[in-house]
Order: structure tokens, then C-alpha cells, then sequence
């Protein structure tokens, strides 16, 4: 982002032209920290171009596992969700990548992103 405009946009998109192949988020300590967390990541972007993209996160404390998306032409807005059964968010405050969108093919482009924490037979008691 923009240091003067600290606003949130629409929309965010890569630049591959300009070697700018990631979006990267640093989730709220307060909301999730840590690990393992069952969470839905919902990762709403347009479908153009034929580009395909990544969401990567973090598998373990040591580990970063990714799912890939593959798009169309239709120009529409999609919602990808991801159910991750142990996410781990690792890093501290928001200088840090918890999740990352990485450009694979053509530009990524994101309107929003999701976290939503579920419950699981181990956050039941």
C-alpha cells in the first residue's frame, strides 16, 4: 500500500510487469495467533484473463502450503474458499505474512479476503 493513503481500496491487484507478484496479509493477533487454527479463508477476486494464482499459508510452524485457482474470461466477481483444517499465523502484528496471495500466471486480482474461524471437534469442550 501506499504509506499516505492508508484507506482501504476495492480492489488489489499484482503487477507482474513490475515483478510485484504478491499481496500478503498479517492477520490481527488478537483475532488468530498461532496454531493449528480451523479456519475458511474466503478470497473473493475477478475471474479474468486466464490467470491462475495461489493462496499460500502457513501448514505448520515450519511449513507453507498453498491451493491454486485457475481462472476464466467471464470478468465476473468469485469467491474461492479454502477450509483449512491446521492454519498456523505465526507472525507478529501486521509487518508479517500470515497469508499471501502469490501471481502464478497473469495478475491476481483480489477484492477481498476472509478469515473466518471454525469450530472443530478439538475447540469443543
Amino acid at each position: 500500500y501506499h504509506k499516505s493513503h492508508l484507506y482501504d481500496m476495492t480492489a488489489r491487484r499484482t503487477d507482474v510487469a513490475n515483478e510485484q507478484r504478491r499481496i500478503r496479509f498479517g492477520v490481527d493477533d488478537n483475532f488468530l495467533s498461532g496454531g493449528p487454527h480451523r479456519v475458511a479463508v474466503k478470497v473473493t477476486y475477478f475471474d479474468r484473463d486466464n490467470a491462475e494464482w495461489e493462496l499460500a499459508f502457513h501448514s505448520s510452524p515450519t511449513a507453507i502450503s498453498s491451493r491454486r485457482i485457475v481462472c476464466g474470461e467471464t470478468g465476473r466477481a468469485k469467491t474461492a474458499t479454502f477450509i483449512l483444517s491446521e492454519a498456523y499465523f505465526p507472525q507478529k502484528g501486521y509487518t508479517g505474512c500470515d497469508l499471501e496471495i502469490r501471481a502464478v500466471r497473469g495478475d491476481a486480482v483480489i477484492r477481498m479476503v476472509r478469515v473466518i474461524r471454525l469450530v472443530g471437534a478439538q475447540d469443543v469442550r
